[in-house]
């Protein structure tokens, strides 16, 4: 129910919030899900910068060569043409869902960055 999954996450970015304020926050960095969906080549660029190593520019069948399964998982074998971003909790809930949501994660997700 979206009462669970909004008290689950909201507990575990909590949680991860407390972590990270003893932290120097020079020593890790937010990456936003919708950042890396709609700037992937920056925020790639910015995190190979925060971590001091350069981005290797691979073929496409360089990279296809890199990719290894251990259990299986065809997925990994496919071609990736690009990255969206997936909305579908948002558009499959109804407004009620929705408010529940934004009562019990609101203050987590505002510290974060989000809004509801």
């Amino acid at each position: 129910t979206a009462r669970k999954e909004a008290k689950s996450w909201s507990k575990l970015n909590a949680r991860i919030i407390r972590l990270l304020e003893g932290i120097n926050p020079d020593l890790w960095m937010q990456v936003r899900y919708e950042d890396l969906c709609s700037d992937t080549e920056g925020v790639l660029s910015k995190v190979h910068s925060f971590i001091g190593l350069p981005r290797l520019e691979l073929s496409p069948e360089d990279e296809k060569a890199r990719r290894h399964t251990v259990a299986g998982n065809r997925t990994r074998f496919r071609d990736l043409n690009e990255i969206r971003e997936d909305l579908g909790w948002k558009n499959h809930l109804d407004k009620n869902e929705l408010s529940i949501i934004g009562k019990i994660s609101g203050a987590v997700a505002n510290k974060l960055g989000y809004s509801f």
